[in-house]
């Protein structure tokens, strides 16, 4: 025995794989995937890795953000700026242009030059010169302007307006006022007060900045994809050809005995059939094929029995036809031909055939006439082999390869044939090949038991657990 892979371990390996390879093939077009290759694509991208790279390694310190903030900061703590913005936001700014708005100055500034111009004086002599007087010097219009100057130049706005207008205060406030500096700061005020500066700013402090981008979102949303169970049985199969068998081949027949389909499975030959209507042996054979009362199943398998018991069956005599004759051996035979017939695909079986000394097991695919026949196992005392048996009217070999010493355990023998060869393997491992002669036929599906030994170990039974036949799409 070699440390090949049991039966067991490869039925467990091949029914995961056709499930995932469901799977797969549910996932493939699906947009879960075309979602999760375009994540992909951009989360592994080089300019991802780069920009995640960049917004980590972010610092508020030394940012160009910071250095707005310092320069803001810079300009409000200069002396001119200072003294122009504490004057900006006084009551006594405030009094300033209220009085200008009211143009209590410009009123002064007019009675100023009236009185100072020489029109006052003018006026004045004209009316000293008037021989006749009409109206009093107290009610014409130089006295009331002259009055109106006095109350002006008397008056608190006009000396608060004068004296501020001179302070040092003003003039900086007036110098200042249109300045590149002021509209600096107008500027970079602007800046800092927007939702966009404020943004980047709360960004950049951000320890966690990273988990706020879009970036980071897409990321969370590929991890997600990349864990999901679909997803993870593409990314496992995608890029390997695992499911070759499963694309190009379908099931045409499958049977797990958990009872015998009489519609399915015949207990007499074709060839019988049609002749005496009983099943015929070669004269040199030891056992008769019963009716079905060798072969029982058991909801799980089904059992083929070869025992040690009187029988009476048919045998071909060439002078004498059909004959009669006492066996001392009876064994099964099942096929499916009358149902079922395939001309090349995949063919499986597995199944249990003690170590019996005497007992012949043949697994075979073969036509109605039995001219054709390929042993997917030829089986005696554990020892398997399969081949063509290559009929003719004085011949009848075996051309065989051999598969291998079986266990006692449960055994997975396949057969793959093509217009160019059959391949054997057992429990999934290829174990030889033939290229010649290879039938171009449909055939069906045959088993039976045979005692080919008098001192025959018996009782022998092999076990069926179950046949699946695939034909190529």
């Amino acid at each position: 025995m070699t440390n090949r892979i049991s039966a067991e371990k490869y039925e467990l390996e091949q029914q995961q794989l056709q499930a995932d390879f469901k799977v797969y093939s549910s996932v493939e077009n699906s947009e879960k995937l075309k979602e999760y290759l375009v994540l992909k694509e951009k989360v592994q991208s080089d300019a991802f890795k780069k920009r995640k790279e960049e917004i980590e390694h972010l610092k508020f310190k030394g940012s160009a953000t910071e250095k707005v903030l310092k320069e803001h900061s810079r300009i409000n703590k200069n002396r001119k700026i200072k003294r122009y913005l504490q004057l900006s936001g006084s009551t006594e700014l405030a009094r300033y242009n209220n009085i200008l708005d009211e143009g209590i100055p410009l009123k002064y500034e007019k009675a100023l030059n009236y009185f100072k111009g020489g029109a006052y004086k003018a006026d004045k002599s004209k009316f000293k010169s008037q021989k006749k007087k009409e109206i009093k010097w107290e009610e014409t219009d130089a006295f009331k302007k002259y009055q109106e100057f006095i109350e002006l130049k008397k008056s608190d706005d006009i000396r608060f307006y004068l004296k501020f207008k001179k302070s040092r205060a003003f003039r900086n406030y007036e110098n200042v006022k249109n300045s590149s500096l002021l509209n600096q700061l107008s500027d970079l005020e602007k800046e800092i007060t927007s939702d966009k500066f404020k943004e980047r700013k709360a960004f950049l402090e951000d320890k966690n900045r990273y988990e706020k981008t879009e970036d980071f979102k897409n990321l969370k949303q590929f991890e997600a994809l990349e864990n999901d169970q679909e997803i993870q049985v593409y990314n496992k199969y995608h890029s390997a050809s695992l499911f070759s068998f499963f694309r190009n081949y379908e099931l045409t027949f499958e049977d797990n005995f958990e009872k015998l389909n009489d519609e399915t499975w015949s207990t007499i030959t074709p060839i019988a059939k049609k002749g005496p209507g009983k099943n015929i042996a070669t004269p040199n054979q030891l056992s008769t094929f019963t009716y079905g009362e060798n072969i029982k199943t058991n909801s799980s398998n089904c059992v083929i029995n070869t025992k040690k018991e009187n029988s009476k069956g048919l045998i071909w005599h060439k002078q004498m036809g059909f004959v009669e004759k006492e066996f001392n051996f009876t064994s099964g035979l099942l096929h499916n031909l009358n149902t079922y017939k395939q001309e090349y695909g995949y063919f499986e079986i597995k199944f249990k055939s003690p170590k019996t000394k005497g007992v012949t097991v043949n697994m075979s695919l073969v036509n109605e006439s039995e001219l054709t026949c390929i042993r997917i196992a030829s089986i005696e005392n554990q020892v398997a082999k399969g081949g063509i048996i290559k009929l003719s009217e004085k011949h009848h070999r075996f051309e065989s390869i051999t598969i291998g010493q079986l266990s006692d355990k449960y055994e997975i023998i396949g057969l793959y044939w093509t217009p160019d060869q059959l391949q054997w393997s057992l429990n999934g491992e290829v174990v030889g090949k033939l290229t010649s002669d290879i039938p171009h036929t449909k055939l069906g599906v045959r088993i039976e038991t045979e005692v080919t030994e008098e001192n025959a170990h018996l009782p022998h039974q092999l076990e069926i657990d179950w046949i699946k036949c695939y034909q190529k799409k």
